[in-house]
C-alpha cells in the first residue's frame, strides 16, 4: 500500500512573546517580546509504504519546512541598564 501525504499547520506566538513591554530582572538582564511577529507555517511532505504478507515491511520518507520561524536573541551585557 502507498501513501502520500501532506499536513500543513500553524503554529500562533504565545502572548509572552508578543508583549513589547521590557522586563528588567536586573541590572543585567532585561526580557522584550516583538509584537510584528507572524505565525508559523509548518508544512509536512511524506510517502509512506507498507506491505502485510509472510513479513511485514514498512518504509517512510518526510520532508519537513517551516516558513517565518521564531528565534530568540540574546546579547550580554557588561554596564547595567539601570
Amino acid at each position: 500500500m502507498y501513501a502520500a501525504i501532506f499536513k500543513q499547520h500553524v503554529q500562533r506566538p504565545g502572548i509572552a512573546l508578543l508583549n513589547p513591554l521590557i522586563l528588567k530582572k536586573d541590572p543585567y538582564f532585561s526580557n522584550t517580546g516583538n509584537p510584528n511577529l507572524k505565525p508559523v507555517l509548518i508544512n509536512n511532505i511524506g510517502f509512506e509504504y507498507s506491505r502485510f504478507k509472510k513479513t511485514a515491511i514498512a518504509l517512510g520518507l518526510n520532508y519537513i519546512f517551516s516558513k517565518n520561524t521564531i528565534q530568540r536573541i540574546t546579547q550580554n551585557r557588561t554596564t547595567p541598564l539601570y
